[in-house]
């Protein structure tokens, strides 16, 4: 199996494990940074759960897809950098189709990072949609930097 075959299959099973994930639960684990709860234990070993607000679903799900697309995107962005010659003999445009996304992949951080502060300082639906609108880019973003790559 070459190292295009590799990373290809490497990047679909990362995803087809989030959706799955995604997908199939809809609560979030008591004490998880998303969840709304801690988790505490006594020195008599008694655990108690504390909910000190009610979970974001919504909230952790463009998180996670946000971080799963990012990661996918900055995967290529690697293996480019890290095979560059090799891959100039390949094809020069992948070099430079995926030095005009970086700028656009760079811009798209900085709007979903201002876009995250604005829903954690206020949680209404508006500002979850800026994130999502942000998610949707990076993940444009990601399988263009991917579809660059070679196959072979």
């Amino acid at each position: 199996m070459t190292i295009y075959r590799r990373f290809a299959a490497c990047s679909a099973l990362a995803l087809a494990l989030v959706v799955t994930t995604i997908s199939c639960a809809h609560k979030l684990a008591p004490g998880g940074a998303y969840s709304g709860s801690t988790i505490t234990t006594n020195a008599a070993g008694t655990v108690t759960t504390n909910q000190l607000f009610q979970g974001d679903y919504a909230y952790y799900v463009v998180e996670a897809a946000f971080a799963l697309a990012y990661d996918s995107m900055d995967a290529a962005f690697k293996f480019e950098r890290d095979n560059r010659a090799a891959l100039w003999k390949v094809s020069p445009s992948v070099k430079h189709t995926l030095d005009t996304l970086r700028p656009q992949a760079d811009s798209v951080v900085v709007t979903y990072t201002a876009a995250r502060e604005a829903y954690e300082a206020n949680p209404v639906p508006v500002n979850l949609t800026a994130m999502q609108t942000a998610l949707a880019k990076i993940q444009q973003l990601s399988a263009a930097a991917v579809a660059a790559l070679p196959k072979q």
